[in-house]
C-alpha cells in the first residue's frame, strides 16, 4: 500500500474521536509523523527497532513507515501477548508495545525487555501496578498519547528513571487547547489542516509550571 500510486493510506480508527471508521491519511503526513518521532527519541539510521504490533492498525503501520523513512533496521515478530518469547540475544534501540505485552515481558523475559533501549507504550492505560514494575528496569520507558487521526502519538511522558513525570509533553510543533467541555483540542499543522477535537477531558499545564 505504501508503494502504490495513491498519496494516502486507508486505516481503521479506534473510536477515540467518535464511531470507529476507515479514514485516509496522507503519506506526506505519515512521513512528517515518522520524522517527529525520530527527532523526539533521537533515532538514527541503522538503529534497530522491534515490530511486535499488528499492522492492521496505525501503530503497527507507523513502525514500518518509521523504519523506511528513518532508515531503521526493523525486526518483526508475530504480534501476541508475549512478544519476546523467541527473542534471546537481540538488542534494540526502539520498540513499541501495548501494556499487556509489557507486563508479560517483565514477568517472563525481563532481561530481554531491558535490551530495548527506548520502549513506547500505547493503546491502553499503564496502571499503577505496571508503573511500579517499570521502576525496576534500566531502559527508558514512555507512555504515549495519540490516536489514528494524529498518526499515533503526539504527546509522551517518561515512566521511569530520573526524568519520570506524571505529565505528557507535546511533541514539537504540536499545541494543545481545551473546548467548552474541557476536552483536548489538538493543533498539529503537520498532521492535519484542521483542529482535532477529542472526547478526552484533560488538565493543561504550561511548560514552565
Amino acid at each position: 500500500t505504501w508503494l502504490d500510486n495513491n498519496n494516502y493510506v486507508e486505516v481503521k480508527t479506534s473510536g477515540s474521536t467518535g464511531t470507529p471508521k476507515i479514514i485516509r491519511l496522507e503519506k506526506s503526513r505519515m512521513i512528517a509523523s515518522a520524522k517527529a518521532t525520530g527527532d523526539f527519541f533521537n533515532l538514527k539510521s541503522n538503529d534497530k527497532a522491534l515490530l511486535c504490533l499488528p499492522c492492521d492498525y496505525i501503530a503497527g503501520k507507523m513502525m514500518i513507515v518509521r523504519a523506511m523513512i528513518l532508515g531503521l533496521n526493523l525486526y518483526s515478530v508475530e504480534p501476541n501477548g508475549n512478544p519476546l518469547e523467541k527473542i534471546e540475544n537481540e538488542g534494540f534501540q526502539f520498540g513499541a508495545m501495548i501494556p499487556l505485552q509489557v507486563l508479560n515481558s517483565l514477568e517472563n523475559h525481563k532481561t530481554r525487555f531491558q535490551k530495548i533501549e527506548k520502549m513506547i507504550i500505547g493503546g491502553g492505560v499503564v496502571d499503577n501496578s505496571l508503573l511500579n514494575k517499570l521502576q525496576t528496569v534500566n531502559n527508558q520507558c514512555f507512555a504515549t498519547y495519540g490516536m489514528t487521526e494524529t498518526i499515533t502519538h503526539i504527546a509522551v511522558k517518561t515512566l521511569n528513571g530520573t526524568t519520570k513525570t506524571n505529565r505528557y509533553q507535546a511533541l514539537k510543533n504540536v499545541d494543545f487547547s481545551q473546548d467548552n467541555r474541557n476536552c483536548l483540542v489538538i493543533n498539529a499543522p503537520y498532521l492535519s489542516d484542521n483542529q482535532i477535537i477529542t472526547n478526552d477531558i484533560i488538565k493543561l499545564y504550561s511548560k514552565s509550571s
